[in-house]
């Protein structure tokens, strides 16, 4: 995946708006998407190893683990890397406050890389990332400048019964205009129909049927939650990968966001329309086992 998030950002990167962050992550230890962009001579590297800040763009990561946090400060020193959940500092839990002004500045970045490996967890009726992407894209809102969302999901379903309800007929009420999410849902089953009340998804055995369901309802969720706040997206890929000898089923997306001053007069139709994106970027899949590791 970070050979495919390193075009994105090379494709923001070309866009002249020199006072914004270009790139905001959640690199993890090992941070291998900002190797990426060294190797692709993106973040410039002076002889002794440290970040050339004169001549790289600016570049924020995340990373709440104190030891994995102080590795890649030692990987990349003068890397802005902030020791803190992401979550904290978006402020998610006060939907209505605005982050402090450097954190601020870093949610309006170009591209914004929500690599999360943890299950999605549903607080409160809502899936916790998508959350976090709706107060992103509020943010964003501010600038009006268009900008990449590339988001990484466990697709493993833990919700309750209740909740996997919601979520189940968010996506039929979502697709009503758009029978062919029922029909590529159905295609991939003649067995299990994932709109059955009595189909428990987090007892699914079938993982492409269990990520292409995930893929369709996140899309939906996106769409919906950018939407409101004047963006439309357009899904350019979704890959899967993981799902068996004992590694979670993952989803990656990548999204642009155009701002249109009337995006949140146009919800439903958009996110139709972004599901029939979707569809066509289902046709072809990548399953990156096949391809390239992430």
């Amino acid at each position: 995946m970070r050979i495919l998030w390193s075009k994105e950002v090379q494709h923001r990167h070309h866009e002249d708006f020199p006072d914004r962050v270009l790139y905001l992550t959640l690199c993890g230890e090992h941070a291998l998407d900002i190797h990426q962009l060294v190797e692709d001579g993106v973040v410039k590297l002076l002889e002794s190893g440290a970040v050339d800040l004169v001549n790289s763009p600016k570049v924020v990561a995340f990373e709440k683990n104190s030891p994995a946090a102080f590795a890649v400060k030692r990987a990349f020193p003068g890397l802005d890397v902030r020791e803190l959940d992401i979550h904290d500092a978006l402020r998610l839990a006060k939907p209505l406050v605005i982050p402090d002004g450097p954190d601020k500045k870093a949610f309006e970045a170009a591209v914004v890389n929500l690599d999360y490996d943890g299950a999605m967890r549903i607080k409160d009726g809502q899936i916790q990332p998508i959350r976090a992407v709706s107060k992103i894209a509020s943010l964003q809102a501010l600038k009006k400048k268009d900008w990449s969302l590339l988001l990484t999901l466990n697709a493993s379903v833990n919700w309750s019964l209740d909740d996997q309800l919601i979520e189940r007929n968010f996506l039929a009420g979502a697709s009503a205009d758009v029978p062919e999410v029922v029909d590529c849902l159905r295609a991939k089953s003649e067995v299990v129909d994932c709109f059955d009340e009595d189909c428990d998804l987090a007892s699914l055995d079938d993982l492409e049927l269990l990520q292409t369901f995930q893929s369709m309802l996140i899309t939906a969720r996106v769409a919906e939650a950018v939407c409101s706040h004047g963006w439309v997206p357009t899904p350019l890929g979704a890959y899967i990968y993981g799902g068996h000898d004992s590694r979670a089923p993952m989803l990656s997306f990548i999204f642009r966001m155009n701002y249109s001053n009337d995006a949140h007069r146009k919800v439903p139709s958009t996110v139709s329309e972004c599901l029939r994106e979707m569809l066509k970027v289902l046709q072809s899949l990548v399953t990156l086992d096949q391809a390239q590791q992430p």
